[in-house]
């Protein structure tokens, strides 16, 4: 299946219209390119072949007539004048569409070509050029006084095909002979296309889309490495900076905030620069949803390149609406458009603090009438940029430009299951998920976490707050029918806790304790009604430093109106408790064989389903020392298969680890995914790597053993010690290759793979 990675799409980027749909879904197939070999690393796209889809619902044609496009508002590129360029990929013909240039030239001072820069497009035979739509772009770019930033000059896909076949017409064989043929027709066509432009692109994407983290020099199998190694790169570069000496020159990449493609990336581009290659920046393209990547793993990306002493671009930044691959809206619903809101806020929160790293952002796109998201990974409404199909701006404008215009959003917090002691003290319990942080003021941080049982809401809030003041407090706020109304009803509740003490008493126990740099509560608000699995309640908080008093940060109602209002509170849904295994003291031989120290051992069964009701399951026991986690899995399974080329398909098992127990909904550095499947053969994502891992599988009757021990690198084991654990087995059950079941040890959901806040918790014990 396809994902909002666009390692799978057909990279194109194709955009349409509703009525123009029909002929790019022919164009997507025609244009597909032929499938590469497999390799033993877990791609983001891997999901199982049989989750359900949502029915696909069609949009609604927009009207004939449309309003005017806003020049009375603010001009993004003015807006960002201090910091970078910005800019929206287009195509030619929107160039004739008065409206279109409304926008473009009010808006963005630079722009990128869509698809008319590319190899295909320019030189789809050897020596037969086509300027048409690059020269109508860079015409218009010259005579509004636009930067042109020029994509791509090599690419696995779109590319002049012809570049790899003989005179006839017929596909060239990996010789030295056909090595300095496709490494000059290289050389001839950059010198070609960047001498035609050398004095209107001021940044040129060299190289896009050659990094492969499963592979152990990090480089993608295309058809340029087989030809050439990587002397195709060495030779763009030197090429391009040739024939454009004051050209910004990139590596033009996605999924650079994956850790794992991350570090392939910075080696990658490390070593080129070392070898002498002229590489002046790297180019991260961020297609992101609303939720994933977090803004704080972006600037963490940034700031990883920023050592190299590069320039960075956002080369091609859009956010879906969906965080699958499955959902459809018929009509998006207001609240969606609002967190997309937010979340663009955030991420160009980002960009500015690290503007002096940042040389422009580019919009993959004007505005939602035109966006290769329409038809992929399936044809649906997506609206992933600031203008909407009527070129009007959306709450994602004003999340950018003036933040103060965007509705309260209403934010959803899970919250488990467990009955803690009110005594001040954040172990145990507390520690079984992430603390999502309020919204502070420049002098205090804070952040809490919440617990239910039959008859209460458990809080926990840790404020960091360098100054002491009477007036320093937190306030808890309540809405048990989640009610959110403009004014307070029976069942709602306000709880001030102000030096040591909570008012209204008889709401529950409270209690307040000072810590260093700071303070925290622990309390137990008392429901007028049982709770139950899936109950829902309006929930805030905020937090006032007595030193700023009229400046309250607060977790979700910004307006600070939650004395009288609970319509801007938060929802928490009331869900099972997180599961906990514990992993005993103990070094085992990694033979296969359940050594005697594995008795100790506590053991887990994988009866969670995720995908099918019955197949494949294992028992697990885990086990600990100064370094290492170990794994001991029996698995049964009556039928073993490997029959599919894709390794999630095969029967095999997966270990997820969240070393920082973090509970997020990407993945973080500290994050990897872990698969071995019957016959020992092992495939990772996220952090994991092969030096890290030691397995070993032994085949019995009725199933299969894999023992496995894991090098811990972002924490280091010792009793009490909590990280995200779990464990997952797949099936193919009838070995045609499909994979008919996953049973998991306690992540209900198939996104373990990229998505932490899910899995389950393991410890390090104590010797009995």
């Amino acid at each position: 299946m396809a994902s909002n990675n666009p390692e799978s799409k057909r990279m194109a980027k194709m955009s349409a219209s509703p009525l123009a749909i029909v002929v790019l879904l022919a164009a997507l197939v025609s244009c597909a390119p032929p499938a590469e070999a497999a390799t033993a690393t877990l791609k983001p796209t891997d999901k199982p072949a049989t989750r359900a889809v949502l029915p696909t619902l069609t949009q609604t044609l927009a009207p004939t007539s449309k309003p005017p496009v806003s020049t009375d508002i603010p001009s993004l590129y003015e807006t960002f004048a201090g910091d970078f360029l910005v800019g929206a990929a287009l195509e030619p013909d929107q160039l004739s569409s008065e409206d279109h240039v409304t926008l473009l030239t009010h808006h963005f001072n630079s722009l990128t070509a869509e698809n008319a820069m590319k190899p295909e497009s320019i030189e789809p035979s050897e020596g037969s050029f086509d300027w048409t739509g690059a020269d109508t772009l860079v015409e218009f770019a010259r005579a509004h006084n636009m930067a042109v930033h020029g994509h791509t000059l090599v690419w696995h896909q779109q590319a002049a095909e012809w570049m790899f076949n003989n005179s006839s017409g017929q596909p060239l064989y990996p010789t030295e002979e056909s090595k300095k043929l496709v490494l000059q027709r290289l050389e001839d066509y950059i010198r070609a296309v960047v001498g035609r432009y050398k004095d209107a692109v001021n940044v040129w994407d060299v190289v896009n889309e050659v990094i492969d983290q499963g592979q152990p020099d990090c480089m993608r199998r295309s058809k340029w490495y087989t030809f050439t190694g990587t002397e195709y790169i060495a030779t763009a570069f030197r090429v391009a900076r040739e024939a454009a000496p004051d050209a910004v020159l990139i590596i033009n990449d996605w999924g650079t905030t994956d850790p794992a493609k991350r570090e392939c990336l910075y080696k990658v581009v490390k070593d080129l620069k070392a070898t002498g290659v002229p590489v002046d920046g790297v180019g991260h393209q961020m297609h992101v949803n609303i939720d994933n990547p977090t803004p704080a793993v972006i600037e963490e990306t940034i700031v990883k390149f920023s050592d190299l002493g590069l320039q960075q671009h956002i080369t091609e930044l859009d956010m879906s609406i969906y965080t699958n691959d499955t959902d459809s809206y018929k009509d998006v619903p207001q609240e969606i458009l609002v967190k997309q809101g937010y979340q663009y806020k955030e991420i160009f929160e980002v960009f500015r603090r690290q503007a002096a790293n940042i040389g422009s952002v580019t919009f993959w796109g004007m505005a939602d009438d035109h966006t290769w998201l329409k038809t992929f990974p399936t044809t649906r409404i997506n609206l992933p940029l600031l203008f909407d199909e009527q070129l009007q701006p959306k709450p994602a404008y004003w999340g950018i430009v003036d933040p103060s215009k965007l509705p309260v959003q209403t934010r959803h917090l899970d919250t488990s299951e467990g009955t803690p002691a009110i005594d001040g003290e954040a172990e145990g319990l507390w520690n079984m998920q992430s603390w999502p942080e309020i919204r502070t003021n420049e002098t205090i941080r804070a952040a809490f976490q919440t617990l239910w049982d039959e008859e209460n809401l458990y809080v926990f809030v840790d404020v960091k707050d360098a100054t002491h003041d009477a007036a320093d407090a937190i306030d808890i706020f309540i809405d048990q029918n989640n009610g959110k109304t403009d004014a307070y009803e029976a069942d709602d509740a306000h709880i001030t806790c102000r030096s040591g003490a909570c008012t209204p008493s008889g709401k529950g126990e409270f209690l307040v304790k000072e810590t260093e740099g700071g303070y925290r509560l622990e309390g137990a608000f008392r429901l007028s009604t049982p709770a139950a699995l899936e109950r829902q309640i309006g929930f805030d908080i905020r937090v006032a430093d007595g030193a700023q008093p009229n400046a309250p940060a607060s977790w979700n109602d910004t307006t600070n109106s939650q004395d009288t209002s609970t319509a801007y509170y938060g929802t928490l849904t009331f869900v099972a408790p997180i599961a906990l295994t514990v992993a005993m003291p103990g070094t085992p031989v990694i033979d296969g064989v359940e050594d005697a120290v594995w008795a100790g051992a506590n053991e887990i069964s994988t009866d969670v389903w995720v995908v099918g009701a019955s197949g494949a399951t294992a028992k697990v026991k885990t086990l600990w020392d100064s370094g290492y986690l170990y794994v001991y899995a029996v698995v049964t399974d009556q039928k073993l298969s490997k029959a599919s080329a894709n390794t999630w398909e095969q029967d095999s098992i997966e270990v997820f680890l969240d070393q920082n127990n973090a509970k997020t909904t990407t993945y973080q550095a500290d994050d990897a995914q872990y698969r071995i499947n019957f016959d020992n053969e092992q495939s990772f994502n996220g952090g994991a790597k092969a030096e890290l891992i030691k397995s070993a599988t032994r085949i019995v009757t009725g199933g299969y053993v894999v023992e496995l021990r894991i090098k811990l690198d972002y924490v280091v084991p010792a009793e009490g010690v909590r990280i995200g654990f779990d464990f997952q087995v797949n099936n193919d059950e009838d070995g045609d290759g499909t994979r008919d079941s996953i049973a998991k040890w306690h992540d209900p959901t198939d996104e373990s793979y990229q998505n932490t806040s899910g899995i389950g918790v393991l410890e390090f014990g104590k010797k009995k």
